[in-house]
């Protein structure tokens, strides 16, 4: 039961920030992709930099399901 709750407040926790920074890159790519004043090395330098949080936050997710389905935290509460 509570690695049912653990599992659920990360996905939450992450699912909502991984919407967020989803959000802002569809908005900067419709940005980049209907206005044609933007250069585009300019635009794709930005979609990179702000790519990177997105990819942070979906590993740092993936590692956290990890952690919890192979019981490391409750392993540590025993030192």
């Amino acid at each position: 039961m509570k690695m049912k709750k653990k599992m659920i407040g990360a996905i939450v926790c992450g699912g909502v920030l991984l919407l967020y920074f989803g959000v802002i890159l569809t908005l900067v790519f419709l940005a980049v992709l209907f206005q044609e004043e933007i250069p585009l090395p300019f635009a794709f330098f930005l979609l990179i930099l702000l790519s990177i949080p997105f990819l942070g936050i979906l590993i740092s997710l993936i590692s956290r399901i990890r952690e919890i389905k192979s019981g490391e935290e409750e392993e540590a509460k025993k030192y």
